[in-house]
């Protein structure tokens, strides 16, 4: 049986896509947003999260739908898959205009994969901290995409290996604990993460490669395991407390 696509056009939700692209950077976890145009249809000279409508005929998957919105929005690109999180629907999201049904995803990207902002990008974009940018009124459903967002990023800290995305491709493993005590808002106990970590297959001594900061004796850099499928602690990092 051949549907006839038209027929639907006015009863099916619209759907479309809404990302979160995080980056840990001078100490903080921030958020990239882009200032709507001041002539868009809706919502004019906003800021909000990169999003599209989803279109059949330009993707094959919502996935590739979300990195091409990342691009398009803001010029960022990454090549690691993006984490789909939640299904938004509603005419709450887009009241004016139609009912939709809104994938929403977040990223994690390095500071090394992010080019500062040229003057000729399409749209005003802006690395604001999460907190910072949820007192905002984004458009759309946008504060609580970030919220939800914001939420499973923590929460994947522990019990995942997520954190180690936001460092550089060579890192210690105070800095890796570091950064995970800033998601999970807890400490760590310093020596039972290092062994547990250390043990686990997870990470790659980077031999003989060391690095000095400050009084303290140099400290070994490591890199990531990308064959690394096992499940980093049981239960999740908080029980090294």
């Amino acid at each position: 049986m051949v549907y006839n696509t038209d027929k639907f056009s006015h009863t099916r939700p619209n759907a479309g896509v809404t990302i979160a692209p995080f980056i840990y950077k001078e100490g903080e976890v921030k958020v990239l947003l882009y200032k709507r145009a001041k002539d868009a249809a809706v919502y004019q000279d906003v800021f909000c999260l990169p999003n599209r409508f989803f279109d059949i005929t330009e993707f094959d998957t919502m996935e590739d739908a979300a990195h091409y919105a990342l691009k398009e929005k803001t010029n960022v690109s990454i090549s690691r898959s993006l984490v789909q999180f939640h299904a938004f629907s509603g005419k709450y999201i887009d009241p004016t205009r139609i009912t939709t049904i809104n994938l929403g995803f977040y990223s994690i990207l390095r500071e090394s994969e992010v080019s500062e902002c040229s003057e000729d990008q399409p749209f005003e974009t802006v690395w604001m901290k999460v907190e910072d940018a949820l007192k905002l009124n984004l458009a759309f459903n946008h504060n609580e995409v970030l919220e939800m967002a914001y939420k499973k990023l923590k929460y994947a800290a522990e019990y995942t290996t997520s954190p180690i995305h936001f460092l550089d491709e060579k890192f210690t493993i105070n800095e890796l604990r570091e950064l995970t005590e800033f998601l999970i808002d807890q400490k760590l106990d310093n020596s039972r993460y290092r062994s547990r970590i250390q043990s686990s297959g997870i990470l790659i001594e980077c031999e003989g490669e060391k690095v000095k900061k400050g009084s303290f004796r140099p400290s070994q850099l490591y890199t990531y395991n990308e064959k690394y499928t096992g499940c980093f602690y049981p239960k999740s990092v908080t029980s090294a407390r």
